[in-house]
């Protein structure tokens, strides 16, 4: 979130940003939002735009409760004020129990459509879901696939509501079915959501491959979490892992950060002037690179690991780990 909010700033003149969050380890929303100029993620911006973090505004909220856990003044504001919504809060793990999941990655995709329709200036709503949110599909097409499904969406919530939150993790597998873990089916359920309930919402989805750092802006290198290759490599780098079994025949669809933000801020603007077709834009991998051979295709990406480590790990171990990169790029 925080480089697309980078991007934002820095290159439109958008007036005002409300952001839902909620408190975290004990620090207040306006805490956690004024720690952000110390990011390096920021540096770029501010420097060209000082009072850049004027146009943020807080909005207290939490997508595990019932009605996001919004006020009404502050409802009332988005209803007022707002022309577009990017919807990409979500539970990203993997063995999530199903009944928080369902609240976070479902229930809370239906709660911002049901706002939006209230929204008297919305231009465009963008739900930001994932590639692998119909995984069991050997080759995903840019369409939806409610046949993947064993109980429609809105099936599920009510049983959500109906059932203990035990009874109804007991059920996990016979709901999943062939979908590997929680966090795929509630994705997959999301969509279905959108399909269904989304109505004349100027509204797509948005499916972003695997994640990694930035290629270049605003700076290269640049990722905040440990999530996905990204552990790998922070755990390579530290000796903590010396062996990762992986298939050599299968490519991995990953996309630069900076290259999904800039991907899904396009795909705001093509929603807001096609608002009448529902559209599905699937983000497998980085632009630019998908008619290399495959070893200009890892030379490429590896390019961008290194430069993760330049920026984030500055260690021995990170070093030893781009000396064995470069050995495996020879090949």
């Amino acid at each position: 979130m925080a480089l697309l909010l980078e991007k934002i700033m820095r290159t439109t003149e958008v007036k005002r940003l409300y952001i839902l969050m909620r408190p975290k380890r004990g620090v207040d929303i306006h805490e956690r939002i004024g720690s952000w100029p110390t990011d390096p993620v920021f540096q770029n911006l501010l420097n060209v735009k000082a009072n850049a973090f004027e146009c943020l505004v807080p909005i207290a909220g939490d997508c595990a409760e019932l009605d996001l856990g919004i006020s009404e003044q502050d409802r009332q504001i988005l209803k007022n004020e707002v022309q577009i919504v990017i919807h990409s809060a979500a539970t990203v793990r993997f063995n999530e129990p199903l009944h928080h999941a369902l609240d976070i990655n479902v229930r809370a995709t239906r709660l911002p459509m049901e706002l939006g329709k209230e929204m008297q200036h919305l231009e465009s709503f963008v739900h930001v879901s994932t590639a692998f949110s119909n995984c069991v599909v050997n080759h995903i097409k840019e369409t939806y696939y409610p046949e993947l499904l064993s109980c429609p969406a809105a099936k599920v919530l009510e049983l959500k509501e109906q059932l203990s939150n035990e009874l109804l993790d007991k059920m996990t597998p016979a709901l999943l079915d062939k979908f590997p873990n929680t966090y795929t089916y509630t994705k997959a359920l999301a969509e279905h959501l959108v399909q269904t309930e989304s109505g004349d919402l100027p509204i797509c989805i948005f499916r972003p491959g695997i994640i990694i750092a930035s290629y270049k802006e605003p700076v290269s290198g640049w990722m905040d979490n440990l999530y996905k290759p990204i552990s790998i490599l922070y755990a390579a780098a530290f000796g903590v892992m010396c062996i990762c079994r992986v298939d050599v025949k299968k490519e991995a669809n990953v996309v630069p950060v900076d290259f999904c933000a800039n991907l899904l801020i396009a795909r705001v603007w093509k929603t807001a002037i096609d608002a009448k077709s529902m559209r599905i834009y699937l983000v497998k991998e980085e632009p630019g690179i998908e008619s290399m051979e495959r070893g200009q295709k890892i030379r490429a990406i590896f390019e961008i690991l290194h430069r993760l480590l330049q920026v984030i790990v500055c260690s021995a171990g990170a070093a030893i780990l781009w000396s064995m990169l470069k050995l495996l790029i020879s090949f």
